[in-house]
Protein backbone atom coordinates (compact mmCIF):
# COMPACT_ATOMS: atom_id res chain seq x y z
CA UNK A 1 0.00 0.00 0.00
CA UNK A 2 1.32 3.44 -0.94
CA UNK A 3 2.35 5.64 1.97
CA UNK A 4 0.30 8.76 2.57
CA UNK A 5 1.94 12.00 1.48
CA UNK A 6 3.16 14.07 4.42
CA UNK A 7 1.40 17.29 3.44
CA UNK A 8 2.53 20.27 5.48
CA UNK A 9 6.06 18.95 5.93
CA UNK A 10 9.34 19.30 4.04
CA UNK A 11 11.82 16.44 3.75
CA UNK A 12 15.59 16.90 3.72
CA UNK A 13 15.69 20.37 5.18
CA UNK A 14 19.07 22.03 5.40
CA UNK A 15 20.61 22.76 8.79
CA UNK A 16 19.99 26.48 8.26
CA UNK A 17 16.34 25.92 7.32
CA UNK A 18 15.76 23.72 10.36
CA UNK A 19 17.41 26.22 12.67
CA UNK A 20 15.53 29.18 11.17
CA UNK A 21 12.22 27.33 11.47
CA UNK A 22 12.60 26.36 15.13
CA UNK A 23 14.12 29.75 16.00
CA UNK A 24 10.98 31.29 14.49
CA UNK A 25 8.80 29.27 16.85
CA UNK A 26 11.05 30.20 19.77
CA UNK A 27 10.91 33.91 18.96
CA UNK A 28 7.12 33.73 18.71
CA UNK A 29 6.81 31.98 22.08
CA UNK A 30 8.68 34.93 23.59
CA UNK A 31 6.41 37.40 21.80
CA UNK A 32 3.34 35.48 22.97
CA UNK A 33 4.69 35.73 26.54
CA UNK A 34 5.00 31.98 26.93
CA UNK A 35 7.84 30.02 28.54
CA UNK A 36 9.84 27.70 26.30
CA UNK A 37 11.40 24.61 27.89
CA UNK A 38 13.27 23.16 24.90
CA UNK A 39 14.26 23.92 21.33
CA UNK A 40 16.31 21.60 19.20
CA UNK A 41 17.06 20.12 15.79
CA UNK A 42 18.36 16.68 14.84
CA UNK A 43 18.16 14.15 12.01
CA UNK A 44 16.29 16.46 9.66
CA UNK A 45 13.58 17.52 12.08
CA UNK A 46 13.11 19.94 14.95
CA UNK A 47 10.97 20.62 18.00
CA UNK A 48 10.14 23.59 20.18
CA UNK A 49 8.24 22.94 23.39
CA UNK A 50 6.49 25.37 25.69
CA UNK A 51 5.78 25.13 29.40
CA UNK A 52 2.36 23.72 30.15
CA UNK A 53 0.32 26.35 32.00
CA UNK A 54 -2.75 24.83 33.74
CA UNK A 55 -5.96 26.35 32.44
CA UNK A 56 -4.15 28.48 29.87
CA UNK A 57 -6.08 29.38 26.74
CA UNK A 58 -4.87 30.76 23.45
CA UNK A 59 -6.78 32.82 20.93
CA UNK A 60 -6.99 31.76 17.27
CA UNK A 61 -4.63 34.65 16.48
CA UNK A 62 -2.03 33.31 18.90
CA UNK A 63 -2.39 29.79 17.50
CA UNK A 64 -1.86 30.94 13.93
CA UNK A 65 1.04 33.24 14.77
CA UNK A 66 2.86 30.44 16.56
CA UNK A 67 2.12 27.74 13.99
CA UNK A 68 3.08 29.92 11.00
CA UNK A 69 6.12 31.59 12.54
CA UNK A 70 8.52 28.76 11.72
CA UNK A 71 7.68 28.43 8.04
CA UNK A 72 7.44 32.20 7.49
CA UNK A 73 10.73 33.13 9.15
CA UNK A 74 12.50 30.19 7.52
CA UNK A 75 11.22 31.32 4.10
CA UNK A 76 9.49 28.00 3.39
CA UNK A 77 7.49 29.30 0.44
CA UNK A 78 6.36 25.87 -0.78
CA UNK A 79 4.71 25.17 2.58
CA UNK A 80 3.06 28.59 2.60
CA UNK A 81 1.78 28.12 -0.96
CA UNK A 82 0.41 24.67 -0.11
CA UNK A 83 -1.25 26.10 2.99
CA UNK A 84 -3.01 28.83 1.00
CA UNK A 85 -4.22 26.33 -1.62
CA UNK A 86 -5.70 23.95 0.99
CA UNK A 87 -6.65 26.45 3.69
CA UNK A 88 -10.18 25.04 3.97
CA UNK A 89 -9.18 21.35 4.08
CA UNK A 90 -7.85 20.44 7.52
CA UNK A 91 -7.74 16.75 6.59
CA UNK A 92 -5.23 17.44 3.82
CA UNK A 93 -2.37 18.05 6.25
CA UNK A 94 -0.49 15.74 8.56
CA UNK A 95 -2.10 15.97 12.04
CA UNK A 96 1.19 17.01 13.68
CA UNK A 97 2.14 19.60 11.05
CA UNK A 98 2.06 23.34 11.66
CA UNK A 99 -0.28 23.72 8.69
CA UNK A 100 -2.83 21.41 10.32
CA UNK A 101 -3.05 23.68 13.37
CA UNK A 102 -3.28 26.81 11.25
CA UNK A 103 -6.20 25.43 9.22
CA UNK A 104 -7.94 24.39 12.43
CA UNK A 105 -7.82 27.96 13.76
CA UNK A 106 -8.79 29.77 10.55
CA UNK A 107 -12.58 29.30 10.88
CA UNK A 108 -12.45 31.41 14.06
CA UNK A 109 -11.27 34.45 12.11
CA UNK A 110 -13.41 36.43 9.69
CA UNK A 111 -12.20 36.75 6.11
CA UNK A 112 -11.30 34.70 3.05
CA UNK A 113 -8.77 32.08 4.26
CA UNK A 114 -6.04 32.77 1.67
CA UNK A 115 -6.24 36.51 2.37
CA UNK A 116 -6.13 35.97 6.14
CA UNK A 117 -3.05 33.77 5.72
CA UNK A 118 -1.34 36.46 3.67
CA UNK A 119 -2.12 38.99 6.38
CA UNK A 120 -0.66 36.78 9.10
CA UNK A 121 2.41 36.23 6.94
CA UNK A 122 2.86 40.01 6.79
CA UNK A 123 2.49 40.32 10.57
CA UNK A 124 5.12 37.63 11.21
CA UNK A 125 7.53 39.11 8.67
CA UNK A 126 7.23 42.53 10.30
CA UNK A 127 7.78 41.10 13.77
CA UNK A 128 10.66 38.99 12.47
CA UNK A 129 12.27 42.04 10.91
CA UNK A 130 11.83 44.10 14.08
CA UNK A 131 13.33 41.34 16.23
CA UNK A 132 15.81 40.02 13.67
CA UNK A 133 18.75 40.15 16.08
CA UNK A 134 16.94 37.89 18.55
CA UNK A 135 15.93 35.44 15.82
CA UNK A 136 19.48 35.34 14.46
CA UNK A 137 20.83 34.63 17.94
CA UNK A 138 18.55 31.60 18.29
CA UNK A 139 19.44 30.39 14.78
CA UNK A 140 23.15 30.62 15.56
CA UNK A 141 22.82 28.64 18.81
CA UNK A 142 20.79 25.91 17.11
CA UNK A 143 23.31 25.56 14.31
CA UNK A 144 26.22 25.42 16.77
CA UNK A 145 24.70 23.24 19.50
CA UNK A 146 21.70 21.52 17.95
CA UNK A 147 19.70 22.23 21.11
CA UNK A 148 18.99 25.18 23.40
CA UNK A 149 18.31 24.13 26.99
CA UNK A 150 15.53 25.75 29.03
CA UNK A 151 17.94 27.70 31.26
CA UNK A 152 19.66 29.22 28.23
CA UNK A 153 16.27 30.07 26.73
CA UNK A 154 15.21 31.70 30.00
CA UNK A 155 18.33 33.86 29.93
CA UNK A 156 17.75 34.78 26.28
CA UNK A 157 14.14 35.75 26.92
CA UNK A 158 15.17 37.96 29.86
CA UNK A 159 17.88 39.51 27.69
CA UNK A 160 15.43 40.17 24.86
CA UNK A 161 13.01 41.83 27.30
CA UNK A 162 15.79 44.24 28.27
CA UNK A 163 17.21 44.76 24.78
CA UNK A 164 13.84 45.63 23.25
CA UNK A 165 12.38 47.60 26.15
CA UNK A 166 9.64 45.08 26.91
CA UNK A 167 10.18 44.53 30.62
CA UNK A 168 7.08 46.58 31.53
CA UNK A 169 5.09 46.67 28.28
CA UNK A 170 2.76 43.65 27.93
CA UNK A 171 3.66 41.75 24.79
CA UNK A 172 -0.05 41.40 24.05
CA UNK A 173 -0.04 45.15 23.37
CA UNK A 174 2.87 44.86 20.93
CA UNK A 175 1.63 41.79 19.07
CA UNK A 176 -2.08 42.66 18.95
CA UNK A 177 -1.35 46.13 17.65
CA UNK A 178 0.82 44.59 14.92
CA UNK A 179 -2.08 42.30 13.96
CA UNK A 180 -4.60 45.15 14.08
CA UNK A 181 -2.40 47.34 11.88
CA UNK A 182 -2.23 44.67 9.19
CA UNK A 183 -5.96 43.85 9.40
CA UNK A 184 -6.78 47.59 9.56
CA UNK A 185 -8.68 47.36 12.80
CA UNK A 186 -9.18 50.42 14.98
CA UNK A 187 -7.45 50.11 18.34
CA UNK A 188 -7.79 52.16 21.55
CA UNK A 189 -5.05 54.65 22.32
CA UNK A 190 -3.40 55.46 25.62
CA UNK A 191 -3.98 52.00 27.16
CA UNK A 192 -2.26 48.66 26.79
CA UNK A 193 -4.40 45.97 25.14
CA UNK A 194 -4.68 42.30 26.03
CA UNK A 195 -4.81 39.18 23.87
CA UNK A 196 -8.52 39.77 23.30
CA UNK A 197 -7.65 43.14 21.69
CA UNK A 198 -9.47 44.95 24.51
CA UNK A 199 -7.90 47.59 26.82
CA UNK A 200 -6.24 46.26 29.95
CA UNK A 201 -7.00 47.94 33.29
CA UNK A 202 -5.26 51.28 33.66
CA UNK A 203 -1.77 50.99 35.14
CA UNK A 204 -1.28 47.32 34.19
CA UNK A 205 2.27 46.39 33.22
CA UNK A 206 3.84 43.12 32.13
CA UNK A 207 4.16 40.63 35.02
CA UNK A 208 7.65 39.85 36.29
CA UNK A 209 9.24 36.89 34.52
CA UNK A 210 9.36 33.66 36.52
CA UNK A 211 12.73 33.02 38.15
CA UNK A 212 14.98 30.24 36.86
CA UNK A 213 14.65 28.10 40.01
CA UNK A 214 10.85 28.19 39.86
CA UNK A 215 10.90 27.50 36.13
CA UNK A 216 13.19 24.50 36.70
CA UNK A 217 10.66 23.04 39.16
CA UNK A 218 7.82 23.62 36.69
CA UNK A 219 9.82 21.98 33.90
CA UNK A 220 10.59 19.00 36.14
CA UNK A 221 6.92 18.65 36.99
CA UNK A 222 5.91 18.80 33.34
CA UNK A 223 8.47 16.19 32.31
CA UNK A 224 7.45 13.86 35.13
CA UNK A 225 3.80 14.39 34.26
CA UNK A 226 4.39 13.52 30.62
CA UNK A 227 2.75 16.69 29.32
CA UNK A 228 3.88 17.95 25.94
CA UNK A 229 2.99 21.61 26.48
CA UNK A 230 2.88 22.05 22.71
CA UNK A 231 -0.85 22.37 22.21
CA UNK A 232 -3.40 24.23 24.30
CA UNK A 233 -7.06 24.88 23.70
CA UNK A 234 -8.24 27.59 21.34
CA UNK A 235 -10.21 30.37 22.97
CA UNK A 236 -12.57 32.08 20.53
Amino acid sequence: MQERDLHGTVADKSLLALASHEAGHLLMLWLLDRYAIACGIADGCGITKSLDEPGEKETPHQRILYAMSGMVLAGEFELLSELRKHASDMGYFEPMSDSHYVVGALPHIDGEPAVVLSQFTDVILRLGNRFRKAHNQAVRLLRERGVIAFDTIHGMFCQWDEDYGLVARPKSDLVCRAVARTFRWRMPRGRFVGWDFKPLPEGVVAPARMGLAELAERVKGQVNGGKSGDKIAIQS
